[in-house]
């Protein structure tokens, strides 16, 4: 059952909080509403996205995630009510991103200043707009209890959406910038926000120096995709499960 992200009716989305670690045991979702939120009083918000090494018989990213057709028929009907039917002979009903920014404003999933990222991220297709599958993938692996398996495919597919959304530029490489903020933010949320902006950046740079993304001339290796996930894979990079998470 997928406990989660978006139903104002049950509550408010929890924004990213610290973890104990990336080989926390996986916890069982008590809700069958995959936009549930919860929110904290005062201070920064904390959550503990279940997370665990690949142990897994699932055959596909939402049965590992234990999305049952009951969340999808929930989430499409949040989604059918932002979403328009568009003219021009395209039956399809898709968010363009005012939209889906509306959708986010009303379920108050997570601060308006992240409603570009989120959209291009889900975005699979590139073309401005979400269709249902993209959608529903999106949220689910945004959703602060989906499981994340390392090497497995909740792993996998979180991960995709953690490159593109730091990716700012869309260029398909996290230049010196993205892959300190990224790195900045998966540091302050281990802290729970005990560490400050000067001390999460000089520690990312650390972290840069150590994975060799500096030569010696103090140039920037650029990241692409599979070296992130190499990253991740060897365990040089721990800590991304709290990311992409409403």
């Amino acid at each position: 059952m997928v406990q989660s992200s978006m139903d104002t009716v049950s509550g408010t989305i929890p924004a990213p909080g610290a973890m104990p670690s990336d080989e926390a045991n996986v916890t069982q979702r008590n809700s069958a509403d995959v936009m549930q939120t919860a929110s904290s009083a005062g201070g920064a918000r904390r959550h503990n996205p279940p997370v665990e090494l690949p142990q897994t018989s699932a055959t596909n990213f939402f049965e590992e995630a234990k999305v049952e057709a009951k969340e999808e028929e929930e989430v499409r009907r949040k989604f059918n009510r932002f979403a328009t039917k568009h003219p021009q002979g395209d039956p399809s009903e898709y968010l363009t991103f005012e939209e889906f920014c509306n959708l986010m404003q009303h379920y108050e999933c997570t601060g308006a200043e992240h409603w570009e990222s989120y959209f291009y991220s889900m975005d699979r297709g590139h073309d401005d707009r979400l269709g249902f599958a993209e959608f529903f993938l999106g949220v689910c692996a945004a959703d602060p209890h989906t499981t994340h398996i390392l090497n497995s495919f909740t792993g996998h597919e979180r991960s995709k959406y953690i490159f593109d959304f730091y990716d700012i530029d869309r260029d398909d490489f996290l230049g010196r910038d993205e892959f300190l903020r990224l790195h900045s933010d998966l540091l302050k949320l281990q802290m729970g926000g005990d560490l400050d902006d000067a001390a999460a950046l000089q520690e990312s740079v650390n972290k840069a120096t150590e994975l060799g993304l500096y030569d010696k001339s103090g140039n920037f290796h650029d990241v692409d995709r599979e070296l992130f996930y190499s990253f991740i894979e060897r365990e040089r990079m721990r800590g991304t499960s709290r990311l992409f998470r409403f």
